[in-house]
Order: structure tokens, then sequence, then C-alpha cells
């Protein structure tokens, strides 16, 4: 029943497209499906002087997929130039600001949770700076050793042991 379901839906509504990127138009979009059922034609034939033949097809619809979303994003791209233009020289500025933002694809960055050392949640910058204080010096202040020449023998020892070699020191 579900399956039934499924499928009315999709015939009636089609396949759903996530339009992430919004330069790309209609026509983009519908060469990207030639493509897919291309590449659904390779995958269902067992004749290789057909899959051949196909791969080729499949190579140039690709191209043709490739220069198409080009001329769509520098047509976009043009299309948003003209329009912040228009809002420098009207001085719209949260207009101008907004379109540069749109262009810029840089994502405000958030840093991961940062927990003290009992494990609770740090939210402010002054917490969270001092915590990154606390835990590089507790990492980076160490003692010195108590003998650092019998630490330095005993790694030898370790390494020639692990390498099948007698330790010269023996």
């Amino acid at each position: 029943m579900m399956k039934a379901h499924t499928e009315a839906a999709k015939t009636v509504l089609g396949k759903p497209r996530r339009r992430k990127k919004p330069w790309i138009s209609d026509r983009s979009w519908k060469l990207v499906e030639e493509r897919e059922e291309i590449n659904k034609k390779i995958l269902g034939t067992r004749s290789e002087r057909v899959k051949v033949h196909l791969r080729k097809k499949y190579a140039e619809k690709k191209s043709d997929v490739k220069k198409s979303i080009r001329k769509d994003k520098r047509i976009w791209m043009d299309g948003i130039a003209e329009e912040a233009e228009n809002a420098a020289k009207n001085q719209h500025m949260r207009t101008l600001y907004g379109l540069i933002k749109s262009l810029s694809n840089e994502r405000p960055r958030r840093s991961g949770a940062i927990l003290d050392k009992d494990g609770n949640l740090l939210s402010s910058k002054e917490e969270i700076q001092a915590r990154w204080t606390e835990h590089f010096q507790d990492v980076l202040n160490r003692g010195a050793p108590t003998n650092p020449r019998a630490s330095n023998v005993q790694l030898k020892k370790r390494v020639s042991q692990a390498n099948g070699l007698k330790s010269p020191l023996e």
C-alpha cells in the first residue's frame, strides 16, 4: 500500500529537487535529468557495444550540463552585480551588504561545546578562553623529568627490543 502511494506521488508531483543553488535554470535541470537517464541506461545494459555508445552520449551530456550551469551562474552573478551597483548608486546600503554577503559564501563560524574540568558546559567567551588557557598550561607546563639520562636510556632499550636488536648498553 505504501509503495503505491509513493509511486503515485512520484508520478503526480515528480522527483523532489533540492534547489541549493539558485542560479541553476530549469533548462539545466532538464539536462541533468537527461544525463541521469543515460546513466540508468548504461547501468541497465549488458552489451559492451551499447555501453560504449551510451558512455559517449553521457560524456557529451555531461559537458553540456557543465556548460549550461556555468552560463547560468555567470548570468546570475551579473544580475546580482548589477543589482548591487544600483543599490550603491541609490545608497541602499542594507541591500548592498546583503547582496555582497550572499556572494561571499562565508558562513558564521561556530565553535563546538567546551566543557570545564567538572563537565559543565561553558557559554561565555571569557569562560571558554580561561578554560583553553588552563588546558594548555596543564599540557605544556609539566615538570622536567627527574633523571633525563635514565629515561633516554630506557627509551633506547625499548626501541631496540621492539626492532629485535640487542641493546648496546647490555
